[in-house]
């Protein structure tokens, strides 16, 4: 294959086109959760409040994060709504924080 990208270019284009390029393993897909925090769990309130698709329980806004993609809550943030929160897991730092604002959680399902 001596001149492969070079003399003989148009050959290996028309009979060899596979030849060069990568080749082995893909590496495996990331397991890792779709994370939220509590700020972006407020701007999605928010604009679920403005479109009037919002729904309510007890006075709060109920956000579903399955629906929005997301599997895992973090407490990072701050609510500027009182919200119940679906999802599927959260960080532990986040039931107290929740208290606080009035809030709570669920398990999705």
């Amino acid at each position: 294959m001596a001149g492969g990208h070079k003399h003989k270019w148009t050959w290996i284009l028309k009979y060899a086109p596979d030849h060069f390029g990568e080749k082995g393993f893909s590496p495996p897909t990331s397991r890792e959760k779709s994370a939220v925090n509590l700020y972006q769990i407020s701007t999605i309130a928010e604009r679920l409040i403005r479109s009037g698709q919002a729904k309510f329980e007890d006075g709060k806004v109920v956000v579903d994060l399955a629906s929005h993609g997301y599997k895992k809550v973090l407490a990072r943030g701050v609510l500027t709504v009182p919200v119940k929160i679906l999802a599927e897991s959260w960080s532990k730092g986040l039931e107290q924080k929740l208290a606080a604002f009035n809030s709570e959680i669920a398990k999705a399902g």
